[in-house]
């Protein structure tokens, strides 16, 4: 192993360790965040006194794995991963509920009181 090598895998490893971050923070804004306001328009959820944070044990274990595939796009055959674990991760947790309730569409965050009320109204 050359040091070439060396620095690919550690940030091979730095990008899965920041993608997990993300997904755990999807799969939160998914499952519990929400933005309430007053009647008279003030917000209510506007702290981090209001803001849901979950233990490790509230939310689901996943793998990860690295398919490393250089592109020939640049010289360097460098891909980004900036937005990588934000972009598919909350469409894929609302997508995977509302499949498994068999209901076209579930508004988030996906609440136990919105699953029940979805599964209400898919029996009609």
């Amino acid at each position: 192993m050359n040091s070439d090598d060396r620095i690919q895998i550690k940030d091979v490893y730095e990008i899965v360790e920041r993608l997990e971050d993300k997904f755990d923070k999807k799969q939160v804004q998914a499952l519990m965040e929400k933005i309430v306001f007053a009647k008279d328009g003030q917000l209510l959820s506007g702290t981090f006194m209001d803001y849901p944070v979950p233990h490790a044990d509230e939310l689901p274990n996943f793998v990860t794995q690295q398919n490393a595939v250089a592109t020939d796009s640049n010289p360097l055959g460098v891909k980004g991963a900036g937005e990588a674990g934000i972009t598919p991760a909350t469409s894929a947790v609302i997508g995977a509920i509302a499949d498994a309730l068999g209901v076209p569409h579930l508004e988030m965050p996906a609440t136990p009181e919105r699953v029940w009320q979805a599964l209400k109204n898919a029996d009609r």
